[in-house]
């Protein structure tokens, strides 16, 4: 668990994907949560929705970070992860590359 915050090591393919798509469902989770929940709380609402989404931000990069590294691809490609619709076809092909270790 202290790892997965962490950008250096390795990420084989079951982490990749247990992560990602952990983090999704949380997302999910927490938008639900702040729509019924949150939401006549204004302020509140929206710094809870901010860090929880920094943090899955700063958790997916990391993964891919290091799956990236697993994969033995340039880190340079981690910048795929902000272009829209880019990043989920990039995300998906991450995941499947064999790990050349």
């Amino acid at each position: 668990m202290k790892k997965y915050f962490s950008f250096y090591g390795r990420a084989k393919r079951k982490e990749y994907w247990t992560v990602f798509l952990g983090a999704i469902v949380l997302a999910l989770l927490t938008s639900l949560f702040y729509s019924v929940i949150l939401l006549p709380i204004v302020e509140l609402s929206f710094l809870v929705s901010l860090i929880i989404k920094l943090l899955l931000i700063w958790l997916i990069l990391a993964v891919t970070a290091r799956r990236l590294r697993d994969a033995r691809i340039n880190l340079w490609f981690l910048l795929l992860s902000f272009v829209p619709f880019v990043n989920l076809i990039a995300a998906i092909v991450w995941g499947y590359i064999k790990s050349k270790k």
